[in-house]
């Protein structure tokens, strides 16, 4: 493993500092997640270097992403962050994905002086931190992605709610945010249950099978990922149970229906971006990414291609590469615009009121909620 204290001899955020501030060549940006899973990501981070570069780059240097694997594992995300610390020309890291392994990374980004900005952590923890600067996230919470669910649920006449939630960081603050929403706006949670990532489908034919059989319900909301989570939306529909599904970006996925099968058809999810939106911005990235990958941006895309438009805009501002400039000028960025709405960034380096996309699954597809504009 390598050392926390690197090879530098002074202060290491002092002297990235010292080296950003007279740094004349490329500007050097991390970009870290699982990319077995993550491919989108990627191409959507690799196409707004692209087009960055292409313009002539930031004061008058180009972007380049030195791109690393955490493999979904903390202690491989650790050790990237230690890698991406130990170069002192690095001044900015994009990622992590999970939320389990961002909020230990950032803890190395902040001692060693790199902005970090997450795509798609949602996990309120990464952030909660006194006396962090650098550590941002451009995805709504988990507790506003909670609170905006709960309105749709309440919208759509859900009174009684069943909760099951993953027992992990992620399954349990969604589900608690999730709940305390639910009830607040007139909703009644009728029981949770909670699984763990060994739980089969047996786990959840016995668990499912008590609620139909002695309890009624509207929905159910579901704080999981898949592919498991789609094991048990399988299981309720064998089970005959045909309340809708509701869940968080954790069942943003195509894994969805291909564990789900059919049963996955009417899942309704918390999505980040509208390919049918009609702003040339989005349309145009629409375009550039099809030409590019022969196939439209999804989600993950559109998250990454805004982290390095916003990063690049913020370096522009700052009139610097200073990780504390960059950080400076991001925490003062309001209502500017993406392919994935508006970001306005408050001090604790959350993106506020930027609203979520509900989806629906329609023959093996996300497709618009056609309410998802009441938000």
């Amino acid at each position: 493993m390598l050392s926390i204290f690197c090879c530098q001899q002074r202060d290491e955020k002092q002297e990235r500092s010292f080296r950003a501030a007279r740094a004349k060549g490329d500007i050097v940006i991390g970009a870290v997640a699982s990319w077995d899973s993550g491919e989108t990501l990627w191409q959507g981070i690799e196409l707004a270097a692209d087009e960055v570069n292409a313009k002539g780059g930031v004061l008058g240097r180009k972007i380049r992403i030195i791109k690393k694997d955490d493999k979904g594992s903390v202690d491989e995300g650790r050790f990237v962050a230690q890698s991406f610390a130990c170069n002192p020309d690095m001044v900015a890291v994009i990622g992590h994905v999970d939320s389990y392994i961002s909020i230990p990374a950032s803890i190395i980004y902040e001692y060693y002086g790199l902005v970090m900005l997450s795509p798609l952590s949602t996990a309120p923890e990464l952030t909660v931190r006194d006396g962090f600067n650098l550590i941002f996230r451009n995805v709504p919470t988990d507790k506003d992605i909670a609170r905006q669910l709960a309105k749709f649920a309440i919208d759509m006449g859900y009174q009684e709610m069943m909760v099951c939630f993953l027992e992990n960081a992620y399954g349990r603050g969604l589900a608690r945010a999730f709940e305390k929403q639910f009830e607040k706006t007139g909703g009644t949670i009728i029981d949770t249950l909670s699984y763990d990532s060994l739980s089969d489908s047996g786990y959840f034919k016995k668990s499912l099978t008590t609620w139909r059989d002695n309890f009624s319900f509207d929905a159910i909301f579901l704080a999981g990922t898949v592919p498991q989570a789609a094991e048990f939306i399988s299981e309720a529909g064998k089970l005959g149970i045909k309340v809708p599904v509701i869940g968080g970006d954790g069942l943003l996925s195509p894994d969805l229906w291909e564990t789900g099968g059919n049963r996955a058809e009417g899942t309704i999810v918390a999505g980040f971006y509208n390919p049918d939106d009609p702003k040339p911005m989005v349309q145009q990235f629409n375009r550039a990414f099809r030409k590019k990958y022969k196939q439209l941006p999804d989600d993950n895309a559109a998250q990454g291609y805004d982290a390095v438009k916003l990063i690049a805009c913020s370096i522009k501002k700052a009139g610097t590469t200073v990780p504390c400039k960059i950080a400076d000028a991001l925490r003062l960025t309001k209502n500017q615009m993406g392919v994935t709405g508006s970001h306005t960034f408050n001090e604790r380096g959350d993106v506020i009121d930027k609203a979520i996309i509900i989806k629906v699954v329609r023959n093996n597809k996300f497709e618009i909620w056609p309410l998802h504009d009441t938000f």
